[in-house]
């Protein structure tokens, strides 16, 4: 099955083939996916790095990938870029990947071997104030998952999309005493589901997006919003990436 690349900025990932229907995920630019079915304009796909299903715009801007290229990508670590395009400079946000792409701005690196605690987080601090926003993955809206989805991309560990699917991932820490900057705290609602996650800067603080990125308080019970004055999340558990 051939795979294709986008290349615009950000293409919305849709639940159903319409504009009507919900994000569910966003693309970056240099975000490889296949193509499994059509509808209309409509393209089905699934993102290659963490197997997310749903539709985008066929109207938007993608390539084929070369098969035989052996070129590893650059990610962009900072919160904006500039590349030369085709037909004009192309602007790229955190996150974003390319090849052979000429820079005119941004802190384009590889990916490392193997992750650090700093980076990480400093990583997650790029996006602090950023608004939240229902399926999004840039500084311009990001949502709690796609959060730590990215900020651990960008450290060379490849999440799942969904934060009941990341809590899955890596070892469990029994305390919140013994957590450390860069473990991932998950979130239950009254059901007892996964629905929040957020990643630890510092011990009794963590990054999360709700409302917009923001940095509160944790303790055993969970986030509590210095704002509100109360509890909004209930801690579920704690999980070491790497």
């Amino acid at each position: 099955m051939n795979k294709y690349k986008i290349t615009e900025t950000l293409a919305p990932l849709r639940k159903e083939p319409s504009h009507r229907s919900e994000m569910v995920d966003e693309l970056l630019y240099g975000e490889e996916f296949t193509i499994f079915s059509l509808d209309g304009i409509w393209l089905e796909i699934q993102c290659q790095t963490y197997e997310y299903r749903g539709w985008i715009d066929g109207s938007a801007h993608y390539s084929e990938v070369e098969q035989e290229n052996n070129m590893e990508n650059v990610f962009l670590t900072s919160r904006t870029g500039l590349i030369e395009a085709k037909l004009s400079n192309l602007q790229l946000l955190l996150g974003s990947r390319i090849l052979t792409e000429r820079i005119i701005s941004g802190d384009f690196v590889p990916l490392p071997t193997k992750p650090k605690i700093t980076a990480v987080t400093d990583s997650a601090l790029q996006y602090l104030g950023s608004p939240y926003r229902w399926g999004g993955r840039s500084p311009f809206g990001i949502d709690c998952s796609g959060l730590v989805q990215v900020v651990f991309m960008l450290n060379g560990i490849f999440l799942p999309r969904d934060a009941h699917q990341q809590a899955l991932e890596g070892e469990m820490i029994s305390f919140i005493s013994e957590a450390q900057s860069g473990d991932v705290a998950f979130f239950e609602n009254k059901e007892g589901l996964i629905t929040h996650t957020g990643i630890i800067v510092e011990p009794g603080k963590i990054i999360h997006s709700s409302g917009r990125v923001r940095i509160d308080m944790i303790d055993h019970e969970g986030i509590f919003n210095k704002e509100q004055q109360k509890y909004t999340h209930k801690l579920k558990v704690i999980k070491r990436l790497f």
